[in-house]
Order: structure tokens, then sequence, then C-alpha cells
């Protein structure tokens, strides 16, 4: 799942560094918005708490699987944004369909949990309803 939003977070900067470059933003002021995307200005402390040495060995590795993640997306999407901004020849529709085909992808698992509640549900009120019918039936005989 999270290499599903790596992936849509770097067709979005390599499509807005063409953007940039089509709306004729100055190469000064890319790098400017380039240099803002460093993985140095994210900073976050952690606490530890207790002195478990599990407990610190699984808060280390998962701090490294989060640093890793984290600077893998902030250095990807400073990339894709220059890239995109430096080559404005190459057509981004590609880039395009493949964001909205991952997006896709992403909302389809959810959308068929939606589908199948409604489907049960209505399924669900039509037994309560025949239940209903069935008792009324019993009484009037």
């Amino acid at each position: 799942m999270i290499w599903k939003i790596t992936i849509i977070i770097f067709l979005i900067m390599l499509c807005k560094g063409a953007i940039f470059y089509e709306r004729g933003v100055t190469p000064e002021l890319m790098e400017n918005a380039s240099e803002l995307l460093h993985y140095d200005y994210l900073n976050f402390t952690f606490q530890e708490e207790g002195n478990n040495n599990n407990h610190t060995f699984l808060t280390r590795a998962i701090m490294k699987y989060v640093d890793f993640i984290g600077f893998s997306m902030v250095e990807g999407s400073r990339t894709a944004f220059r890239y995109g901004y430096k080559n404005p020849q190459y057509n981004f529709r590609l880039a395009y369909r493949l964001m909205m085909v991952t997006i896709f992808i992403i909302l389809i698992k959810p959308l068929i949990f939606v589908i199948m509640g409604i489907y049960y549900l209505v399924v669900w009120i039509k037994k309560k309803i025949m239940k209903i019918k069935q008792r009324r039936w019993k009484n009037d005989k």
C-alpha cells in the first residue's frame, strides 16, 4: 500500500515539474522549491518508554523502516520534480494515466467492501420483511 502511495506522489511531482516549466517559473525559483523538499528538514523525535530490550529493538526496526520510506518518498519526489521541470518536451499523459490507474487500484478494494456491505444490508432487510409478511400470513389464518 505504501509503495502505491509513493508511486502516486512520484507521478504527481513529475507532472508538477512540467507544469512549473509550462507556467514560466524561473529556474532559480524552481531550485528554491526543490530545495524545500529535503529530508533533513523533516525532524521527528521519538520517546522511548521503559528499558525492555525487545521494545527498543522493535522501536529501532520500525524507526529504520519509517526513515527508509520517508527518505525514498522525499528524494523520489524531489528527483521527479526536477526531471519534470528539465524535460518538458515529454508528454506526461502516460504518467497521468499511470497515476489514475494506481489510484483506481487503491480505491477498488474499499469500494468492493462498500458494495458488499450494501448488498448484505439489502438482503438482511429483505429477510426481515419476509419474516414480517410470514407472521402476518400466519396470524390471518
